[in-house]
């Protein structure tokens, strides 16, 4: 799944889903549908866990410096429910 352009609006993102019987990667692509550098799907690490506001990080980082940029979001899924996600601060 990719959503349309969005402003990156936080340093992290949070996601609700379950994800305990598989996993869960995002990818971050610029406005021209590249890969950002970093937050591809090999960098991103797998998310396996069935939490309302699970973190999702890239080699234990978050989306810090893409803050008011312009990306799209690829998620990745293989047995997992999705039902949301969301920028947040984090400090």
């Amino acid at each position: 799944m990719t959503t349309k352009l969005l402003k990156c609006s936080g340093n992290g993102l949070e996601i609700n889903a379950d994800a305990s019987n598989g996993f869960i990667k995002v990818e971050v692509l610029d406005e021209q549908g590249e890969v950002v550098p970093g937050y591809s799907l090999d960098d991103c690490d797998a998310y396996s866990k069935d939490e309302v506001r699970g973190r999702v990080t890239w080699g234990g980082k978050d989306l810090y410096g893409l803050l008011d940029r312009p990306i799209r979001l690829v998620f990745q899924m293989q047995m997992a429910k999705f039902y949301a996600f969301k920028f947040v601060s984090c400090m």
